[in-house]
């Protein structure tokens, strides 16, 4: 064999060897980070991305814990997303809570510092270990539900204390008050929210979450180097973004000149900022990054965590029936703002029905069946007609003749109108010809319908006889 392919050849083996080496020594040197579960188990049928769903979210921990990652860390409420619930409602919530934390103590998290729901539910916080060693890294733990001035003292006197290579503070919740205490720590994890955020530096500390409801895996990685304070390297991030925004308003600007020396002037900016690089120097001390991870339909669910909750979504019916057979429902004002079930409606709107029939509304019942779902008290309403609506109903016993995404979601109660077809002052003051886009969002809303856009989704539910 040729002496130079064989050294080329090696040459790529042992490039090969060292970076797989420096992602090894990556991952042992990191930390994942789930925030703000808020008693989610699995995503809306109609969310597309992030999708999320705890078996996914299990499955993705289990591939970084097979690569050899540090620790998981979970912060915020995690077992229940509110603090009280209705009567009904409650062993639904207690038996979500009970999966959730099956699947949680499989998944043997490091520390999980909870937030004020779950401690107002019963929840009990366990004391989080005082360090974790992370590929010979030493990482002091502290705990606090949440953090404002009158707890500040204390909290800077004891990270002081800490002999460690890191020091990460875990926060169950966050106060507006928060971020101004200057605590010593390294970084702070804390609940997130809807939108997932940029890490950011406050306080001598870097703020960091994963947004919320298990729709992100989060994971810091610390990059040894010389002595000194952690510094956070967003790989460039900040820089492009920045440097994209300046060359798209430069273009801009460009497009509405007309010619002449402030257009050329702009033309020659431009190519400067096309020609340059928009990447920032990565520091030369000890710094960590910042990955967030989407957990999608790409990410093949654990098995044993679908068994988990396919289990839990089984035992609903005997659990929510129970709990609703002897509800008192709402009463309506007047006898016209009753809901009656599409099924009245189509001996009148014949053609309507037609164009109905074909929607994905008719048929919205039959997705929670095949889920598993139809006796899941968080589904129901947006499954169907009225659900605990003043006149509609509110016992899962009566819900055949509602169910389904039918006439009355979206134009109203129907009895008034189906009592007096022709005369408008015996119908309900809520119902109405033409639905607004504030009815459909009640539904179609960023947690459970994240790609919805009115314009787009509302011709596909008319037709002939029914505004088509």
């Amino acid at each position: 064999m040729n002496v130079t392919r064989v050294a080329a050849l090696l040459a790529v083996l042992v490039s090969a060897c060292k970076a797989r080496k420096a992602e090894d020594l990556a991952e042992a040197s990191s930390i994942l980070v789930v925030s703000a579960l808020r008693g989610t188990t699995e995503p809306c049928g109609c969310t597309s991305h992030p999708l999320g769903g705890l078996d996914r979210l299990a499955a993705k921990v289990g591939m970084h814990r097979a690569a050899g990652a540090g620790a998981l860390l979970m912060v915020g409420d995690t077992y229940f997303e509110h603090a009280t619930s209705a009567d009904h409602a409650r062993a639904q919530d207690e038996a979500r809570a009970s999966v959730i934390s099956d699947v949680i103590e499989r998944l043997g998290p490091a520390a999980l510092v909870l937030g004020p729901a779950d401690i107002a539910r019963g929840r009990r916080q366990e004391q989080v270990p005082r360090t974790i060693e992370l590929g010979g890294l030493t990482v002091a733990l502290f705990q606090r539900a949440e953090l404002d001035s009158k707890s500040c003292g204390a909290l800077r006197a004891e990270i002081a204390r800490a002999q460690a290579d890191a020091r990460v503070l875990l926060l169950g919740n966050e106060t507006p008050s928060a971020r101004v205490c200057e605590s010593g720590a390294d970084i702070v994890l804390v609940p997130g929210g809807e939108e997932a955020r940029v890490p950011t530096v406050a306080a001598g500390a870097l703020w960091i979450d994963a947004a919320d409801r298990g729709r992100y895996l989060g994971q810091v990685v610390f990059h040894m180097g010389p002595p000194g304070p952690w510094t956070f390297y967003d790989e460039g991030k900040s820089a492009r973004v920045t440097h994209d925004a300046k060359r798209e308003r430069l273009r801009r600007e460009i497009e509405a000149l007309d010619d002449g020396p402030a257009k050329e002037a702009r033309r020659a900016k431009l190519a400067v900022l096309e020609a340059a690089s928009s990447t920032s120097e990565k520091p030369s001390g000890r710094y960590v990054t910042w990955k967030l991870e989407a957990i999608d339909r790409d990410v093949e669910p654990a098995g044993w965590a679908t068994d988990a909750l396919q289990g839990f979504n089984q035992s609903l019916c005997d659990i929510t029936r129970a709990a609703t057979r002897e509800r008192t429902c709402e009463r309506a004002s007047s006898v016209a703002d009753h809901f009656i079930g599409t099924g009245v409606c189509q001996g009148c709107h014949v053609e309507e029905m037609e164009v109905y029939r074909k929607s994905a509304h008719a048929h919205a019942w039959a997705t929670l069946e095949r889920a598993s779902k139809s006796c899941d008290l968080t589904c129901v309403g947006c499954h169907s007609v009225g659900w605990e609506r003043p006149g509609g109903y509110c016992r899962l016993d009566d819900v055949e003749r509602f169910a389904n995404v039918g006439c009355e979601s979206c134009h109203g109660p129907g009895r008034g109108h189906a009592m007096n077809p022709t005369d408008r002052t015996g119908w309900s003051a809520s119902f109405v010809r033409d639905p607004a886009v504030t009815t459909c969002v009640t539904c179609h809303n960023p947690q459970h319908s994240d790609t919805f856009d009115f314009a787009t989704y509302r011709p596909r539910i008319l037709g002939p006889g029914h505004g088509g």
